[in-house]
């Protein structure tokens, strides 16, 4: 069994994304700082799970959505040393990268600081349509992804024994979690 912890700030859910901490029981109990007690339930009741996490749900699915409005710029730089640990060749790639139905799509607009050719530059073009194509399609899975959004993560785990904590200072409520045996996962990381 794991336990989640949920900050208090964060649950706001007006504000920014949901972020895990995530510890098992034994390891909670070996690093928990000095200070990491139980709080008593004389304070506000505590959330119901379920309607909480369907409302950290439908944010982070807007959250999702609203990525698909932006467009950035990706530089990556690849250097290829020798046995003694020297430079022997440096590749520059940069990649103009956005995202369809939560698919991230990548385009090369430059190698090596180069501009791609015209002949390169239509056949990336084509490149990226298709797969523009495959995740404008509904019900799309890419082979090749192996993250697990916020949203699929709360899809396939069941979560109970709700309390409050106190943990680094701060009220804390926390929720234990486990697998939900009736979810369809996809790939190992699920």
């Amino acid at each position: 069994m794991r336990q989640i912890v949920l900050l208090p700030a964060i649950c706001s859910l007006a504000v920014g994304a949901l972020f895990f901490g995530v510890f098992t029981p034994e390891a909670m109990a070996r690093a928990a700082p000095p200070g990491a007690v139980a709080v008593a339930a004389a304070g506000a009741p505590l959330p119901d799970a379920s309607a909480l996490l369907h409302q950290v749900e439908a944010n982070q699915q807007a959250l999702e959505k609203a990525r698909e409005l932006y467009t950035f710029r990706s530089l990556q730089t690849i250097r290829q040393l020798d046995k003694s640990g020297k430079v022997k060749r440096t590749e520059i790639e940069e990649d103009e990268v956005f995202f369809v139905n939560g698919h991230r799509i990548e385009k090369v607009v430059s190698r090596d600081g180069k501009k791609l050719s015209p002949a390169e530059a239509q056949k990336e073009d084509a490149k990226v349509a298709k797969e523009v194509e495959k995740a404008s399609k509904p019900g799309y899975v890419d082979p090749d992804r192996d993250d697990v959004t916020v949203s699929r993560l709360l899809q396939i785990i069941d979560f109970s024994n709700g309390r409050r904590i106190r943990l680094n200072g701060r009220d804390t409520i926390a929720y234990d979690f486990l697998g939900n045996p009736h979810a369809k996962t996809h790939g190992r990381n699920e």
